[in-house]
Order: structure tokens, then sequence, then C-alpha cells
């Protein structure tokens, strides 16, 4: 049995979704969806709130995902996919990430960037960012490494 979905739409976010699903109901199930996101506010992801009261911005983008099997660990074992993203208007609260880039040290504060860019890859059960690149007028940021879905983050952040 096979769920062939080649041009769904959703809203989602605040934002919406145009998304292309095959999924193929054998011995062990597999999933193949591509999705291009528009307009999601950021503060509306299904994230942890502590993180989600944090941020602000819209994001679109793209966004391709493999995985299959049986069960949650196994689904997320097997997750695997690319993707870019955009964004505008974004900010995070509580650290100020060129001030504490500038001089080693930790610093709160509040980050804003106009705008961004970027490409991440999704495998081994994290989230490699490459070539983000975050335009706050006077400096750009770019960000680099992973975030595993345990919310471990080995990131490299350059300023110029």
């Amino acid at each position: 049995m096979n769920l062939d979905e080649p041009d769904g739409q959703a809203q989602w976010g605040g934002g919406g979704v145009r998304a292309g699903m095959n999924a193929k109901f054998v011995t062990r199930p597999g999933y193949d969806v591509e999705a291009r996101l528009t307009g999601v506010d950021l503060t509306k992801l299904p994230i942890a709130a502590s993180v989600a009261s944090r941020l602000g911005g819209v994001a679109s983008g793209t966004l391709h995902l493999k995985t299959g099997g049986v069960g949650r660990e196994e689904l997320l074992q097997k997750l695997s996919g690319t993707g870019d993203v955009h964004v505008a208007n974004l900010e995070f609260r509580g650290w100020d990430v060129n001030a504490s880039v500038a001089d080693g040290e930790a610093h709160e504060g509040v980050s804003r960037w106009s705008t961004g860019d970027g490409d991440f890859s999704i495998g081994d059960r994290s989230v490699a960012l490459e070539d983000v690149r975050l335009d706050g007028g006077a400096q750009f940021t770019l960000i680099n490494g992973t975030v595993s879905f345990g919310r471990d983050a080995d990131l490299s952040v350059e300023t110029s």
C-alpha cells in the first residue's frame, strides 16, 4: 500500500506549507517528504516554551526528509534530510551573540539580525548547520556546527 500526496497545502506557525509526501507501507515502511515553508512565525514553532519565548522573526525555506521503519526510535534513527532556511527580523533574547564573540565571555542581552540564510542537513540524530549567515547591519554572524536531537550543541560562531 502507498500514500502519495504530490501537492498538499497547510497553514502552520502563522505561515504556509506546501508539501509532497510519499509513504510506502510495506514490510519496512518508508517515508519521503519535500516541503516549502513560507512566512513561519518562529514564536509559534512546536519547540520547548523556554526556547520559543526567546525567539522572534519569520522563516521560510525548503526541507527534504527521508526515514523508514516502525516506531519513534527507529524513525528518528533513520531520519535524514537537507534544507535551506531564510529568516527575516530574527531576534534571540537572553544572549548578545556579537558581544560574546567579541570578548570571549557570555553577555546577556538581545541579538538581532535583519536577514539570514543558510543550509542544513539532518542525520545521526542531529541537525548540521552549514554556513548560516545572519546580517545584523553593522555585523555579519556566521554559524556552523551541529545541534543534536537531545539539544547538545557544538557550534562555531564568527562575527565580522
